[in-house]
């Protein structure tokens, strides 16, 4: 069958980790836990920044569809995205909160 075109548009977009590494889909941005999210920017082997990208652009694809979110805040996300990847850029990661 025949995948929606969000989809087939997620996951052949790719970002390349800060710090080297494997390149990650969106698509694998947008289906990982929180948890894991959290391990991979914590590893460095991507920003927050990227993970907000990839959430705010599947929104913008899937809420005229959905109707699902009333009032956006993506600006203020990418701005504490921005602030987080500053502070694991100067942290050791076994320092950064969980």
């Amino acid at each position: 069958s025949r995948r929606p075109s969000h989809l087939q548009e997620a996951s052949a977009r790719r970002v390349r980790p800060r710090h080297g590494g494997a390149l990650r889909t969106v698509n694998e941005l947008l289906l990982a836990s929180a948890t894991r999210l959290a391990a991979l920017i914590r590893a460095g082997e991507v920003r927050s920044q990227d993970v907000v990208e990839a959430h705010v652009a599947q929104i913008e694809r899937v809420n005229p569809q959905v109707n699902g979110v009333v009032r956006t805040r993506f600006a203020e996300a990418r701005a504490e995205a921005e602030r987080a990847d500053a502070i694991r850029a100067r942290t050791r990661p076994e320092d950064l909160p969980p």
